[in-house]
């Protein structure tokens, strides 16, 4: 499979359109900096795969979409 290119020169990901703010303790924003550029990757790459990571081992699997389910019963 080809990989696709921004014209950043990037690989480009997949089409991300949603945002979700969420307050820190003044420590993790260099944490998560050192920690992403030991794995080769950008801050918001690692805090990606670190929430999909979790989400995996808590037992919610994102392709799978269809089977996430809100306590209130709602699925996306």
């Amino acid at each position: 499979m080809a990989s696709t290119r921004t014209d950043l020169g990037r690989k480009s990901a997949p089409l991300l359109t949603e945002r979700y703010e969420v307050m820190f303790p003044a420590v993790l924003p260099h944490a998560i900096q050192v920690a992403a550029e030991r794995a080769l990757m950008t801050p918001a790459e690692y805090v990606r795969r670190s929430v999909i990571d979790k989400l995996l081992s808590d037992g919610i699997d994102l392709r799978r979409p269809e089977r996430i389910r809100t306590r209130y019963g709602f699925s996306p």
